[in-house]
């Protein structure tokens, strides 16, 4: 894989600042020309007189130089924003350093910083050092990064060459910060509000990248956050929001630790022996539910695993085992074992007795969302058949994600169901009376399938290869992926002492007719029903 450099290097103006900021351009240009040593590709940005310094130490084969002058910045959409911020009292009050760092003496300091991931994105668009193809790799490096990083870690110990990549995520570093009023300037409330975290490290903007799916993900999702916040008087660095992604899409990020001192050679030196390790995020937690049928549970684990192996791989999953036959504990114990899956003993509590078992222990875990599958629901191994898709590659990240961008509580993963599909609306069924006729005025009392109305959607949409509805589908125990919020509103803020299907059927559709709820399905055949392995109809308990 081609891991190819992109960096800038401006005169800001830093060497007129007071002691302990100041740096002189002269300073910058000895460190960068150390880094301009390294045999990686670089796509280097500049002024006139910076692209006269590269093109005397880099060869043309393996530089692009793109002009762009420190004037461009002023007509960036963030630019005025960082002028009217970092003259405010409030904002250069939170902190007794912040009133004489770069931040707030030079003009376009920030203006400059906050800009790396749109030049990032921008290289990857204009590279014209070679093909176009997914075995290339974008980062950014800064210019002046031989300040702290010994310059031999490029050009000896070839760190560069040896990055651990992931061709889903982008590649943060980060260090541990006891935030108390601030993170850089922005406002430690604030930013609590937006991440639901009470975060405690920083993310690195000396240092990142991704391939060309990745950046391009990074710069909508950094573009939205950046002028979003900016536009609400919060102002950080590029580091701030480069925190909050970290906190808010951590299945996107792989992210890795470097010491409290904030230095990237830590890093490095973890490169160059390949002791490297990402902090890892149980973002998804996938329950399954189980009764006196081993081989049954075997394949449902397998199934997902075969669909979505990477996300099974990272995912904390847990069979819920309601089997009351000693004989079959062996085999499940083997089975999770083989499938790395966390196994909880119940009493056969029922079907829906465990749903809500796992809406419970859920909440009390450290992931972000959910799925449950009963042991007679598979996810597909055949290709496409009906009227959509049976199979989209990383099928719950692009969920998750979903989610994220819709502000969805929950995502069905399956259009088709085994009873119907959600073309038609199945609460209807089990909706009270006085409700039936508020929500539809012409309900004429009978219950019948072939009345049933059609359900409501407000929005067809598309993320990636993945299309999606949103809008009322009802719920079902179907495979459905919930974030914490929504599993509190289905499951936790109502509890019912024997809970049924029917009942949170109903239940969920009220809250959605009172916008408390919003949901979506994708428009995926993904879950087939095979129960292969039965038993007596006469032994099937829903909730005890």
């Amino acid at each position: 894989m081609n891991a190819i450099i992109v960096t800038g290097l401006w005169d800001l103006g830093r060497g007129k600042m007071g002691e302990g900021w100041s740096r002189s351009y002269d300073d910058y240009l000895k460190k960068f020309e150390e880094l301009l040593k390294i045999d990686n590709d670089m796509i280097i940005y500049g002024d006139e007189q910076l692209e006269y310094f590269v093109s005397e130490r880099r060869e043309k084969h393996n530089t692009q130089f793109i002009r762009r002058d420190l004037d461009w910045f002023r007509y960036q959409s963030h630019y005025p924003m960082i002028q009217k911020i970092r003259e405010k009292e409030e904002w250069l009050s939170q902190a007794g350093w912040l009133r004489d760092s770069t931040q707030a003496k030079l003009e376009m300091y920030n203006p400059v910083v906050m800009s790396k991931v749109f030049l990032l994105n921008d290289a990857v668009i204009s590279n014209s050092l070679g093909s176009d193809t997914e075995e290339n790799y974008y980062f950014w490096l800064d210019a002046g990064i031989t300040n702290t990083v010994h310059p031999g870690y490029f050009t000896h110990d070839q760190v560069l060459h040896r990055l651990p990549l992931n061709n889903s995520k982008i590649l943060f570093v980060s260090f541990p910060y006891k935030a108390e009023n601030e993170i850089h300037g922005f406002n430690y409330e604030e930013f609590k509000k937006i991440t639901s975290k009470n975060t405690q490290y920083v993310v690195r903007g000396g240092f990142f990248g991704g391939n060309k799916r990745n950046i391009s993900w990074l710069n909508e999702t950094y573009y939205r956050l950046l002028n979003s916040t900016l536009g609400r008087g919060l102002m950080g660095t590029e580091e701030s929001i480069f925190t909050i992604i970290s906190e808010l899409y951590p299945y996107k990020v792989d992210r890795y630790r470097i010491e409290e001192n904030g230095l990237l050679s830590t890093f490095f030196e973890n490169v160059k022996n390949r002791t490297t390790k990402n902090v890892k995020h149980n973002s998804l937690s996938v329950y399954i539910l189980s009764y006196n049928s081993p081989l049954q549970f075997e394949k449902t684990a397998r199934s997902i695993k075969y669909y979505a192996n990477s996300s099974f791989k990272n995912a904390k999953k847990i069979l819920i085992n309601n089997s009351t036959k000693e004989s079959t504990f062996e085999q499940y114990d083997k089975f999770c074992k083989d499938y790395d899956i966390e196994e909880i003993h119940k009493d056969n509590i029922g079907i829906c007795g465990g749903r809500q078992f796992a809406a419970e222990h859920f909440d009390q875990s450290t992931s972000e969302y959910m799925v449950f599958f009963e042991d007679d629901m598979c996810l597909y191994s055949e290709p496409q058949h009906g009227y959509f898709n049976r199979y989209v590659e990383r099928i719950f990240e692009k969920s998750m994600e979903i989610m994220t961008k819709e502000n969805l509580d929950y995502l069905k993963l399956t259009f088709k169901e085994f009873f119907g599909d959600n073309i038609k609306q199945w609460a209807w069924m089990n909706l009270p009376e006085d409700k039936m006729k508020d929500y539809f005025p012409d309900y004429g009392g009978h219950r019948m399938i072939d009345l049933m109305p059609d359900t409501i959607y407000d929005k067809i949409g598309k993320y990636e290869d993945l299309m999606y509805a949103t809008g009322e589908p009802h719920y079902c125990n179907w495979p459905v992926l919930f974030n914490k919020e929504g599993n509190r509103k289905v499951f936790l803020d109502t509890k019912w002492a024997h809970p049924y299907e029917q009942t949170w059927m109903s239940h969920v559709f009220q809250l959605m007719r009172a916008g408390t709820i919003k949901a979506g399905v994708l428009l995926l055949d993904s879950v087939v029903h095979d129960r292969f392995q039965h038993y007596p109809a006469s032994e099937r308990i829903e909730s005890v």
